[in-house]
């Protein structure tokens, strides 16, 4: 069991074939590719831990848990609590909230993001927060704009009342829906109502416009100087990895590592933080290392 009924739970979705990165994906979950100098997995499991998230839930399938629990163990590295649960196949994200419905409390807040997704921006990270902290119930998702919907869950709004059209042809608006969602704790019991689509899955938008029907939901855009990449293509990997590579050669500073989000945010110590870096003979570990001697940053946020 995680921690805390109290406390809010995170869910990463790291399963599938990744098809889309074939033949790098033949034998190795997308998930744990590298994205410059840290694996995939990484930029999602910081976003959580940056909105304060220290209860987490990482889907995926039998033979890659293994391979995340070499890289991230329990979490105890990073001062949180992972537990890993297995999608036997992909039958859809909703599918998650009633595999881990027991771990689902009455007052549980559920943040639920898709391992290939990254986000870069402190907008954001405030924005997230902010939605957790304000908003009590019912569900919460994100706008962003794009110059190919057709690839994504469209947005549109009609008449004061929201849409969603999953990869439509023809698009009625440049403004999709991003892989990050805040759920209440109804989650699980909505999900068992849905029925699955024709490609023989239950939808996440489907389960978005449940709760759109019940009036039951928060609609925010992210905001401009917010980066998102979906990682699942070469093309957006390329780009997550040059986007990652010039920011952190431009400002000296680690983009999404977990250990040093630990550290900033006082899961860890600098003793732990020190015990974590020297298994990292490399560039990524000297940087952890002189992070508790520049103590004049430790104000500043990261990601």
């Amino acid at each position: 069991m995680l921690s805390s009924s109290k406390s809010n739970i995170g869910i990463i979705m790291a399963g599938g074939t990744g098809s889309r990165l074939m033949p790098l994906t033949t034998k190795i979950n997308k998930h744990l590719l590298p994205v410059y100098n840290k694996p995939m997995i990484y930029y999602s499991l910081s976003i959580l831990m940056l909105s304060n998230i220290k209860n987490i839930i990482i889907f995926s399938d039998i033979y890659s848990i293994g391979l995340f629990k070499k890289i991230l163990g329990n979490g105890k590295s990073f001062g949180i609590n992972i537990k890993y649960l297995k999608q036997n196949k992909p039958n859809g994200i909703p599918e998650c909230f009633i595999l881990a419905k027991k771990h689902i409390k009455n007052k549980n807040k559920i943040v639920l993001i898709l391992g290939d997704n990254l986000f870069y921006g402190k907008s954001f990270i405030n924005l997230i927060t902010k939605k957790i902290k304000n908003i009590q119930k019912g569900c919460t998702f994100f706008g962003y704009q794009v110059s190919n919907p057709e690839n994504y869950a469209v947005i549109s709004n009609i008449n004061n009342k929201i849409y969603l059209e999953e990869k439509p042809k023809k698009p009625k608006s440049n403004c999709v829906v991003p892989g990050i969602y805040i759920f209440d704790n109804n989650a699980p019991f909505f999900s068992k109502k849905l029925k699955k689509s024709k490609r023989g899955e239950l939808e996440i938008i489907d389960l978005i416009k449940f709760y759109i029907k019940k009036n039951d939901y928060n609609f925010n855009l992210i905001p401009r100087g917010v980066s998102w990449l979906d990682m699942g293509s070469f093309e957006d990997l390329a780009s997550a990895t040059s986007l990652i590579m010039t920011l952190e050669k431009r400002q000296n500073l680690m983009i999404c590592s977990p250990h040093e989000i630990a550290w900033r945010m006082n899961f860890i110590n600098s003793k732990d933080l020190i015990l974590s870096a020297k298994k990292f003979k490399n560039s990524y570990g000297k940087y952890l290392l002189s992070l508790p001697r520049e103590f004049q940053y430790k104000k500043f946020e990261t990601i």
